[in-house]
């Protein structure tokens, strides 16, 4: 005898927000390394505040996972009771290794800008703050920091590893979920990676240009790096735009319970809209127009505008799948109910200003700036 019970959504904003969050720290995380790894000057212009940017996450995340968990010694356990047949475990070392690889390869790789700032700050706080990041090491000779320079070269190769495996591991927890039809599609960890390369490489274009802007350094957002970020987004918002169509057509032809569940979402009258016009014209279309048009006249503002799209139309796609996965189960056949909570508001706009307030202390006091050897060093 079958039952229909209703059911609430569990998984709420901030568990879409972790998967959001963490997709675009894994996509600036993937390009720095990769700029590096493989010699790309465009790139390592921007090495630095990457580095920074995907600090600042990586200390995020957690915090938006243990506020969802509401106990701290749940998250704890993870680690104390490790289970390695769960992806969700797996999740948790994963993002623990991203943490300390992250922390690394910052302190190896500018390890001399440290020691440097250390000591023009001698004598104030923000001294020590730099002799902790430098670990107290303060020989600055050439030998010593190219030294550094080779250790942090082997990190980022490691790097890129940690980026793929940290936003992999999330669509293949959404794909193994057999209880929810809408997530096991085998397409869900490939949507995940494109997703992830076009939201951090416009979040990365979006922050350095900004950062260039605000320092009187206009022509940093017309240079070469800008381009090359907008011509990643504009190949994973082409990937991500396949994928769409490749999903719809496996739903379509599914003979199981995903069939009924992505039909009904698209005879019901606002999905049916948000499906079609939100999720493939607004959040894949428009800002891939932009970002072509931004990159064919030269334009940072438009690229910046194509951007803002792009990272709305992740969250769209993080947002649809991750709660509206959820509404019908194999257990009932009634909707399972979601509604915005007041807590989860509170926490995400407090995470929210925290990261601009990160972001705040990076520009003013960390070192950032542009290599000298491949540009000018941004004046702050």
């Amino acid at each position: 005898m079958q039952f229909d019970i209703f059911l609430n959504i569990t998984w709420g904003l901030l568990v879409m927000s972790y998967y959001y969050l963490k997709g675009i720290a894994a996509g600036i995380f993937f390009i720095i390394a990769f700029g590096e790894v493989m010699n790309v000057t465009k790139l390592k212009r921007m090495t630095k505040l990457g580095l920074w940017m995907s600090f600042t996450f990586s200390v995020v995340l957690p915090m938006i996972l243990i506020a969802d968990l509401q106990q701290p010694g749940r998250f704890v356990e993870l680690f104390l009771r490790p289970n390695f047949t769960s992806p969700m475990a797996w999740g948790s070392y994963i993002l623990l290794t991203y943490f300390l690889a992250g922390a690394l390869t910052t302190h190896y790789y500018m390890r001399g800008d440290f020691v440097e700032y250390a000591k023009k700050y001698e004598g104030t706080p923000y001294a020590i703050i730099f002799k902790l990041f430098a670990f107290f090491r303060m020989d600055d000779s050439e030998e010593s920091i190219q030294k550094d320079k080779g250790i942090a070269k082997g990190f980022f190769y490691f790097n890129m590893f940690i980026a793929f495996a940290l936003e992999m591991y999330g669509g293949i927890l959404i794909s193994v979920n057999a209880s929810r039809p809408l997530w096991g599609s085998p397409l869900t960890p490939m949507f995940f990676i494109v997703s992830s390369l076009a939201g951090g490489s416009v979040v990365l274009l979006m922050v350095y240009g900004l950062f260039n802007l605000v320092s009187g350094s206009v022509a940093h957002i017309k240079g070469d790096e800008i381009s090359i970020l907008s011509k990643v987004a504009i190949f994973a918002l082409l990937f991500e735009f396949f994928f769409m169509l490749m999903q719809i057509f496996y739903f379509i032809n599914s003979t199981s319970r995903a069939k009924f569940q992505y039909i009904f979402l698209f005879n019901n009258g606002f999905e049916t809209f948000q499906y079609l016009f939100v999720d493939i014209g607004l959040a894949i279309l428009l800002p891939l127009i932009l970002l072509l048009v931004g990159e064919w006249i030269d334009n940072y503002w438009v690229s910046f505008t194509g951007g803002i799209f792009t990272v709305l139309g992740s969250w769209i796609f993080k947002y649809n799948l991750i709660i509206g996965g959820q509404e019908i189960t194999r257990a009932t056949g009634y909707l399972a109910m979601f509604k915005w909570s007041g807590h989860e508001i509170q926490i995400l706009a407090s995470v929210t200003l925290m990261f601009v307030a990160v972001l705040l202390a990076v520009f003013w006091f960390l070192p950032w700036h542009v290599e000298p050897n491949t540009k000018e060093v941004v004046s702050q």
